[in-house]
């Protein structure tokens, strides 16, 4: 967390050296290519991102990872304030976004200071119309309230690969959950998902069994091929009658989190009211009140119960959390928020 005090001495150099700035954030003369700079500013990379409460529609956030140092002799103040970019030819700037920390792949350029020879590395985010082009510009602040601004142009050809790729996760997501939850081919699975289908599949067996042994068939004998049966029943009845979507919240580099809506689906507490009204009627039409036999036959119209129970939608915010590996994104079923995702879409929902 930035620490008040340390706001405080910057804010205090910012009041000093803005006196003599104009609207623009800096004179002309002063602006980057002076010989005698005492700052010397690279972007070391550069990609485009969505982040919450940042990207806005009809935008592209960028992300540059920039490096400062000091070239001249005294100590010079750092922040992301002292960053902007310039729509090339023109004087308003636009200001660097407040992204103080993120869960995925970034690391924010903090406040601080810098001594003469010393360097500091970071990401500035911005939000630019696409179809412009600009320069970085940094403005140092010595500790004694000089003022001068170094600018680098921004080549935005260099990034379009990383632009490009921002759809990527989220069609790995959406044939993860075509392919494993719904039953449909999809042929992003094999392109973008890094998930080995098989093992993938008894991971998820293997919850589906967790969850439903001791709640929809806890009174119910089910060996490993009846837990079989019912998934695969379970994958078909949801393929044909939910309507689940998704949608990137974020992504950055290697990481991306995915918000997964299940507006209809197949819900626990639903199928167990119906599988329970199903052993009544058996046991009702019946002599010999067998529990058992009763679940057995409710089991046994499982595929009619799954086609006739009412659909729900969840309340939940739910996540899906990929990492790229060797070009492809993986979901790891055991990460907390991609599990809690995974037992939603197998029926455990709120």
């Amino acid at each position: 967390m930035k620490k008040w005090t340390g706001w405080l001495v910057v804010l205090g150099v910012l009041l000093l050296v803005g006196c003599g700035q104009n609207d623009s954030g800096g004179t002309k003369t002063n602006k980057a290519k002076s010989s005698n700079a005492s700052a010397e500013l690279k972007v070391k990379k550069g990609e485009y991102a969505v982040l919450p409460k940042v990207s806005e529609e009809g935008q592209d956030t960028l992300v540059l990872n920039v490096q400062v140092k000091n070239k001249g002799k005294k100590k010079i103040y750092t922040t992301s304030e002292n960053f902007s970019l310039y729509e090339k030819g023109k004087d308003e700037k636009i200001k660097a976004e407040n992204v103080y920390s993120s869960e995925l792949d970034l690391s924010p350029f903090d406040y601080g200071t810098l001594s003469a020879g010393k360097s500091m590395s970071g990401d500035v985010i911005f939000n630019i119309d696409p179809k412009k082009e600009y320069e970085l510009s940094f403005s140092t602040m010595t500790s004694d309230g000089e003022d001068q601004d170094v600018q680098v142009a921004i080549d935005k050809d260099k990034f379009k690969k990383s632009k490009s790729a921002l759809n990527d996760a989220e069609k790995a997501g959406q044939a993860f959950i075509d392919v494993l939850f719904l039953g449909k081919d999809n042929v992003n699975y094999d392109k973008f998902v890094a998930n080995q289908k098989g093992q993938t599949q008894e991971e998820i067996s293997k919850i589906y069994k967790d969850v439903n042994e001791d709640g929809l068939f806890y009174n119910t004998d089910l060996n490993d091929e009846g837990y079989k049966t019912a998934l695969d029943l379970f994958i078909k009845a949801q393929g044909k009658r939910s309507k689940i979507t998704i949608e990137t919240e974020e992504q950055v580099g290697d990481n991306a989190e995915l918000a997964v809506d299940i507006d209809e689906g197949l819900k626990n507490d639903e199928l167990s009211e119906l599988f329970r009204e199903y052993s009544k009627a058996y046991l009702e039409s019946t002599d010999d009140y067998d529990s058992e036999k009763a679940n057995q036959y409710a089991f046994s119209k499982f595929k009619d119960i799954l086609n006739q129970v009412d659909l729900k939608s969840s309340r939940a915010e739910l996540k899906l959390k990929l990492v790229k590996e060797d070009g492809k994104w993986k979901i790891d079923p055991k990460e907390e928020e991609n599990e809690q995702t995974i037992k939603a879409l197998l029926g455990n929902f709120y």
